[in-house]
């Protein structure tokens, strides 16, 4: 259901989403905060949409934990962002299509890679420190050293 006054819209979705924020011709436009509710987790994205899809800079929320913030493109992490896994591992630094692609992974452990990666592994030119020392620095294909 969509409310009627100008501005900013709630609307309540079947599924028991809400939607607060922008809408342009009954789509998600501009800015607004999405929350849901799938596979035992609570979600919550606040940021910038287009065509009823996370697009521009926006943040999302797990479990009222932060996910990712930074830049997205076409419903995917896209550009210059952060991430927090599960496991206390963080990534900041570049996505492409929703997968991490250049940058900084740091595990809980304290082990950091620097460098390239595909399909979410090590792949291409990179650096790895285990305890403040260099382990590898050269390439990388698929997660493992070459």
């Amino acid at each position: 259901m969509v409310s009627q006054q100008p501005g900013i819209q709630c609307v309540r979705y079947s599924g028991g989403a809400v939607y607060v924020g922008t809408l342009e011709k009954g789509r998600r436009e501009g800015r607004g905060v999405l929350k849901y509710s799938a596979d035992g987790h609570d979600y919550c994205y606040l940021g910038e949409w287009h065509r009823d899809k996370r697009h521009g800079v926006g943040a999302m929320y797990v479990d009222n934990v932060t996910d990712y913030i930074g830049h997205w493109r076409h419903d995917r992490e896209h550009g210059f962002g952060s991430r927090a896994f599960p496991d206390g591992a963080a990534f900041i630094g570049y996505f492409l299509h929703g997968d991490v692609a250049h940058g900084q992974y740091r595990t809980r452990a304290g082990a950091c890679y620097v460098g390239a990666f595909r399909n979410n592994l090590f792949h291409g030119r990179g650096t790895l420190f285990e305890a403040g020392e260099m382990v590898h620095d050269g390439m990388w294909e698929d997660g493992e050293r070459r």
